[in-house]
């Protein structure tokens, strides 16, 4: 199993007083990023991957929400959103939606965080976006300040996994 290194959430940037974390599932990168130390709230649009997140967070459950994260209000901001596979798993049509909804929720100077797959894997999910599709997805919005190549990863993401950081604009 991967293990996350400590370094991923040591910037000041990535220690604010919430982390918010869209399509959870059952909450095995919760457990992670709560024992890291950073408060979280979790969405996920599936009541049974809740439901499982629930089981599995026990009392920490209190993070977490059933919400379609394309239904939230443009009112709701967010200083840090955490990327876990939640892009890759979106159908393509879906893609200029995630990063115009991204921006509307992610304060101006804040960040999106975490996990994302580089790959040409147009058939899916998980659907591959390359570096340069990924830019110009969220380029308009968004300064992507540090990706590093993941060496250890899911096998479904292996050699192909990139910890990034973009930075609101």
């Amino acid at each position: 199993m991967y293990r996350w290194k400590k370094w991923h959430f040591s910037q000041d940037c990535l220690r604010p007083p919430v982390f918010w974390f869209l399509g959870c599932g059952s909450a095995h990168d919760v457990h992670r990023l709560l024992d890291l130390g950073l408060s979280v709230e979790a969405i996920d649009f599936s009541h049974e991957a809740i439901a499982q997140a629930r089981i599995q967070l026990g009392e920490r459950a209190g993070c977490l929400a059933q919400a379609d994260f394309f239904a939230l209000e443009a009112h709701q901001q967010y200083l840090a959103v955490f990327e876990r596979a939640f892009l890759c798993a979106l159908p393509l049509r879906c893609r200029a939606d995630y990063a115009k909804k991204m921006a509307d929720l992610i304060v101006p100077g804040g960040y999106l965080a975490g996990f994302f797959f580089l790959a040409d894997k147009p058939k899916g999910p998980p659907f591959g976006i390359s570096l340069a599709e990924l830019t110009a997805l969220l380029g308009n919005d968004f300064v992507l300040e540090n990706s590093v190549l993941m060496d250890e990863a899911l096998p479904v993401f292996a050699g192909s996994e990139h910890w990034m950081v973009w930075r609101r604009l």
